[in-house]
């Protein structure tokens, strides 16, 4: 991948390409992916999704400032990377909470037969 301009030196960023730079965070794009692609740190990329520096850029839908809450909540990918084939789903967000709270859901059941197990050993051995 390259810059934009890989006439400029590394670290500056046109308007253009930070309007490029938004357009891709907005569909899901990795902060690391964007850095390398545009010689930049994760960190800038980061300040240009919080509104630190460029906040005059315009988002996709027409907001300025920081990447609105909504947005950047159904974009937090921790565990996985998102390319640009597979955007994120408000769906596939919901599935993984279903998820997190069954393996939960299951921990505190297992849990529960251990005490109850516990308990009924506690029992026969004071009779």
């Amino acid at each position: 991948m390259t810059r934009i301009n890989p006439a400029l030196p590394r670290g500056i960023l046109t308007f253009d390409g930070v309007s490029a730079i938004k357009h891709a965070l907005w569909n899901g794009k990795a902060q690391v992916l964007l850095a390398k692609e545009y010689g930049v740190t994760q960190a800038t990329i980061s300040n240009i999704m919080r509104g630190k520096s460029w906040s005059g850029v315009e988002w996709p839908d027409g907001s300025i400032g920081p990447i609105i809450l909504e947005r950047k909540i159904s974009l937090d990918r921790r565990y996985e990377p998102i390319t640009d084939d597979t955007p994120p789903t408000l769906e596939a967000e919901a599935a993984a909470m279903a998820v997190e709270k069954r393996i939960e859901q299951q921990e505190k059941d297992d849990e529960d037969e251990l005490v109850n197990a516990i308990r009924r050993g506690a029992t026969r051995k004071t009779k």
